[in-house]
This record gives structure tokens, C-alpha cells and sequence, in this order.
């Protein structure tokens, strides 16, 4: 049997060894804690008595799972969706177009990408952006260039 002076000062005991280690396992005490063994006179560390210098019981660690890999084609789905948001809203915005569509469809034709909703936004996106930068001025250009074609065309109107 023992007696302890906890982190409060106060003096506890008598207990057992079985307790005491307990203890220790539970954070309560560590080998500086001071223990009076029964029959003796003299408080002396915990870690001068052999039977309590083995390690502590410690409960088991849990390790946290690693982090889940992120799907590939996540990033070309995002790149796509930005580069459709610049194709319709930059000068250049056809250059902008171009890679969307590209990034785009790439992250659409991977089976295991689950992000298609952004990538299918993307191509969307970046379509939009080719034709209002690209084939509506060329058209436009070819109509106002007037000619037996525009003529004809605006006549109707």
C-alpha cells in the first residue's frame, strides 16, 4: 500500500499499487509524484520504486485514416469552368475559349471525375464565350461588309 501528495499538496492513501499505476496510466500522477511506500519513512519519486518504472498503460492511439485522394480530372474541371468564365468576360476572351473547351472535355471523358457538373459548366461556358468572341463579329463583319449576301439577307428584315 501507498500514499501519494498530489498536484494539489493533499495527501492521498492508502492505495494499491494496482491503483497507483492506474493513475499514471491516466495522466493523474507521473514519476516525480512524490509516494511514501507503506512501513517506510522517507517520500521518494515515483520513479525510484521498480515496480512502477515500466511503461504506462496507454490507451491505444487511433490514427486518423489518410486524407481521401483527390479525384483526378477535379482540377481540369475547375480550369475549364475559370477559363469559360474568362472567355466571356476578358478582351481575348476566344484564347480563353479555346483551353476551356479543351481542359473541359478532357475532365468530362474521365470516368471517375466527379466533378463533370463543373466541367459540362465549363465546356458551356467557354462555347459561349468562342461564339460571342469569335463568330458573331466574324459574322457580323461578313453582313455589314454588304455585297450580294448581306444585301440579301437584311432585306428580309
Amino acid at each position: 500500500m501507498y500514499k501519494i501528495i498530489g498536484i494539489d499538496q493533499k495527501v492521498y492513501g492508502p492505495v494499491s499499487a494496482e491503483q497507483l499505476r492506474r493513475w499514471l496510466a491516466e495522466g493523474r500522477l507521473n514519476q516525480a509524484s512524490l509516494v511514501l511506500a507503506e512501513g517506510t519513512t522517507d517520500w521518494k519519486p515515483l520513479a525510484s520504486f521498480p515496480e512502477f518504472t515500466a511503461p504506462p498503460l496507454v490507451p491505444p492511439t487511433i490514427i486518423a485514416p489518410p486524407p481521401a485522394h483527390c479525384e483526378s480530372g477535379g482540377n481540369l474541371a475547375t480550369t475549364g469552368l475559370v477559363f469559360g468564365l474568362l472567355a466571356n468576360t476578358c478582351c481575348f476572351g476566344f484564347i480563353f475559349a479555346l483551353v476551356g473547351i479543351v481542359t473541359s472535355s478532357i475532365a468530362m471523358s474521365q470516368p471517375q471525375n466527379k466533378n463533370r457538373g463543373l466541367a459540362l459548366a465549363g465546356l458551356i461556358l467557354s462555347v459561349l464565350g468562342l461564339i460571342s468572341h469569335f463568330f458573331i463579329p466574324a459574322l457580323l463583319s461578313l453582313l455589314m461588309a454588304g455585297g450580294g449576301f448581306g444585301h440579301h439577307f437584311w432585306r428580309h428584315f
